[in-house]
């Protein structure tokens, strides 16, 4: 099952980049489209590390997160969460390598990360991640197209 997963996750990415078509499986819904990652806060302060260039897109189950990189994972709404899946490997490329990891400026674990939607998605939304740890990450995205 695993294999078909990352095999579908492969070619839905290959697709994503030759046609650049928004469209794979249709839209589906709020979550559609390229988002801009306009702030992160930590524990309610302003991450000031962070240069506003990430953007997020959703299709079909894949999220794309591109800035300084870009990675690749599946995502899936869960109630009041969405849930975001880096756990994939490919021949080249092991399990946490950088392809299959979040991107380091959003503070998210290589794994699977529960995020509590604060903000519906429509023309902007908001997303909290709380860490093992306890810190509370907040992410503040604008629809961009």
């Amino acid at each position: 099952m695993k294999k078909k997963k990352l095999i579908f996750l492969i070619v839905s990415v290959c697709l994503f980049y030759m046609t650049s078509c928004i469209h794979h499986n249709g839209n589906i819904g709020h979550w559609f489209g390229q988002w801009k990652l306009t702030q992160i806060t930590i524990n309610e302060e302003p991450d000031t590390t962070y240069n506003g260039n990430i953007f997020w897109s959703f299709q079909s189950d894949i999220i794309l997160m591109q800035g300084q990189g870009a990675s690749r994972g599946t995502w899936a709404e869960d109630g009041d969460n969405v849930v975001l899946t880096f756990t994939y490997s490919d021949d080249n490329n092991p399990q946490g390598s950088q392809i299959y990891s979040p991107l380091p400026a959003t503070h998210l674990p290589v794994g699977v990360s529960t995020l509590r939607i604060l903000k519906s998605p429509g023309t902007k939304m908001e997303l909290q991640y709380v860490s093992p740890e306890g810190d509370k990450y907040q992410y503040s995205l604008s629809k961009w197209w």
